[in-house]
């Protein structure tokens, strides 16, 4: 039986041989109360057989809008292998001991950032200037002048996006592109293939 995450994680070790600059990434649409539709580029930390995980910060505008509709969509596109994948599923909360775990190989400037939003301002909320963003940083760093030293904020969190539908994308020389849905349906998944 095809598993299209299978697929996925091959297709992102061969973006990572081909040093594509987004084989790291992914972009995430969310959905506010209101309506209105979100997207950001974030960090993909883990495909597992089934999921994909990132982590963010509680503060942030997507986690709000993650829990008030519970929408949301992934959008994986690797250049140098001509590949596009969009998840959509249901998602959890990843347990706070695999965070920490993960969080102390985060860069230093990351693991300042995290505190900075619990301290001083969260996540993209407006501030008067640049400089007051490096003022609060300097502030941290001085508190905490190496990354080892930098303790874990209870701000950090993560989200496993089950995927529950994955359509791929090929691209064809003779731009007549190969594309495929996959619909997880009980245990199995179900493939179509669609017009491109």
């Amino acid at each position: 039986m095809h598993k299209p995450l299978h697929d996925l994680q091959r297709n992102q070790q061969r973006a990572r041989d081909a040093n594509d600059s987004n084989a790291e990434l992914c972009c995430l649409a969310t959905v506010s109360k209101a309506g209105r539709p979100g997207l950001r580029v974030l960090v993909l930390r883990e495909v597992t057989n089934n999921a994909l995980a990132v982590f963010f910060s509680r503060s942030s505008a997507k986690w709000e809008q993650l829990q008030a509709t519970k929408t949301y969509e992934i959008l994986i596109y690797w250049t140098a292998i001509k590949r596009q994948y969009r998840i959509r599923g249901s998602f959890t909360e990843i347990p706070q001991p695999e965070i920490q775990k993960n969080w102390k190989k985060r860069a230093y400037g990351s693991k300042l950032l995290d505190h900075y939003y619990q301290r001083f301002d969260p996540q993209s909320s407006p501030i008067t200037s640049r400089d007051q963003l490096l003022e609060g940083i300097a502030t941290l760093a001085r508190e905490y002048p190496e990354s080892n030293q930098v303790p874990f904020p209870q701000g950090v969190m993560g989200v496993r996006f089950a995927a529950e539908q994955v359509e791929v994308w090929r691209e064809s020389p003779d731009r007549i592109h190969d594309r495929s849905l996959y619909s997880l349906r009980g245990p199995k998944w179900h493939h179509q293939v669609l017009v491109p």
